[in-house]
């Protein structure tokens, strides 16, 4: 396919395809963030005797939500 396209034509591809691949290492870095954060929380939470377990409960399920709707985009 590449051998019918001019240069221009090539030089926009590849510029198409840097850009693609830039908003997917965003999303990742955002994705891994969040997580990191969240994991956190759930750390903190989870050795404190005193705190309320559904929030706990609340915020895994947010986490595993959170992963599945990244796997699926």
């Amino acid at each position: 396919m590449s051998e019918n396209l001019d240069s221009e034509q090539r030089t926009c591809l590849w510029e198409y395809r840097l850009h693609v691949e830039n908003q997917l290492y965003s999303r990742l870095t955002f994705f891994l963030a969040f997580e990191t954060i969240l994991l956190g929380v759930v750390g903190i939470l989870y050795n404190n005797p005193n705190s309320a377990r559904n929030v706990l409960i609340l915020l895994i399920v947010l986490g595993v939500l959170i992963t599945l709707i990244w796997l699926y985009g």
